[in-house]
Order: C-alpha cells, then sequence, then structure tokens
C-alpha cells in the first residue's frame, strides 16, 4: 500500500491520521477508528488531547477513554457554568458564584413592591397612586381620578357616608350630599 505521501506499507502495517487508523491489506487501506481516540459530542479526540466545555469543565483522552475533571468551586445553571466570582445578571436578578453556590440580589436598576418586581422604566398603578420603577427607586404620584378625604384615599366611583353626609368620589372631585336616610 502507498499513502498520499508517498510512503510503503506493507500487508498488516498501520498508520494513524486524525484519529482514523489505515491498516494495509491486499494491497489497499481499510479504515477504522483508532481505539485510542474518544468519540466526544461527535468528535473524535486523540489520546492524550485536552479540550474544555464551557469555562469549568476540562476533558482529557486517555487510551480511548475520556477522563473527565470539574472545578470544584464552579456554579452550574442549566446548560451553563460560570467559574467562581463570576457574575451575570438575568432581568431583574444580578447572580455571582461563589464557591460551588450562586448568589442572588435584585439587580440596583429594579425595584421590588408587594413582592412583585419591576423593571426599570416599568409603571403600575397600586390603589390611587401611579407608580414607576426608576434606576432602581420607586417613584409615586397621586393618581388624578382618586380623592383624599380624612387621610384616606377613595377611588373613582367610590362612595361612603360620614354622619348623614354622602360622599362620592368623581374623578378626583369629591361631592357631598345629605343622607335621605338621616
Amino acid at each position: 500500500c502507498v499513502d498520499s505521501h508517498g510512503f510503503v506499507y506493507r500487508s498488516g502495517e498501520t498508520y494513524t491520521k486524525d484519529c482514523t487508523l489505515f491498516t494495509c491489506s491486499k494491497g489497499k487501506f481499510i479504515d477504522s477508528i483508532d481505539p485510542d481516540c474518544c468519540r466526544w459530542d461527535n468528535d473524535y479526540y486523540e489520546d492524550k488531547k485536552e479540550w474544555n466545555e464551557g469555562s469549568c469543565i476540562r476533558h482529557k483522552c486517555r487510551k480511548g477513554r475520556v477522563i473527565t475533571k470539574q472545578d470544584r468551586y464552579c456554579c452550574f445553571v442549566g446548560l451553563d457554568s460560570f467559574k467562581d466570582g463570576e457574575e451575570w445578571s438575568d432581568h431583574c436578578t444580578d447572580y455571582k458564584c461563589r464557591r460551588g453556590k450562586v448568589q442572588t440580589k435584585l439587580s440596583d436598576t429594579c425595584c421590588k413592591y408587594d413582592d412583585i418586581t419591576y423593571n426599570d422604566q416599568e409603571s403600575w398603578e397600586d390603589v390611587c397612586k401611579n407608580m414607576r420603577c426608576e434606576s432602581g427607586k420607586i417613584k409615586e404620584s397621586d393618581h388624578p381620578d382618586c380623592c383624599y378625604f380624612d387621610d384616606y384615599l377613595y377611588r373613582d366611583g367610590e362612595e361612603w357616608i360620614d354622619h348623614c353626609t354622602v360622599h362620592k368620589c368623581k374623578k378626583g372631585r369629591l361631592r357631598k350630599d345629605l343622607d335621605s336616610s338621616c
């Protein structure tokens, strides 16, 4: 057998190139996978070859077997891995990998109100207040259709009786009428 470089091989002799084992047999090369190579994720690695999977896992091919070492202080979240000290964010949560454990905290730009997390610049209403998250701080303003009476907020359309007077909040204005039952 003669290879592509002009080298001559006798029947039974072999050579390896890129994990393919070429064996000379009856004047022709028969190819097969080198048993010392390792298959990983549809790729072949030569003996003693090392490669990384993400930032925390290192593999090494040893005589056809894959040996895997994992950094003990890494954090694994879903299919992602993070090294010790590495930080990342997801919407309103900041994460940090600390000695193999994930630490979380609310992002400085987001707000938490009544156990609900709001993104920066997000708005919502609460009773008679217009609320807005601005760079991690909650800004509130009175809703224009609400009414104040005796340190209490009433929504548009609400009615209540106080000492024979019927009070009604209408578009931010307080209307008073005498209660006919008094």
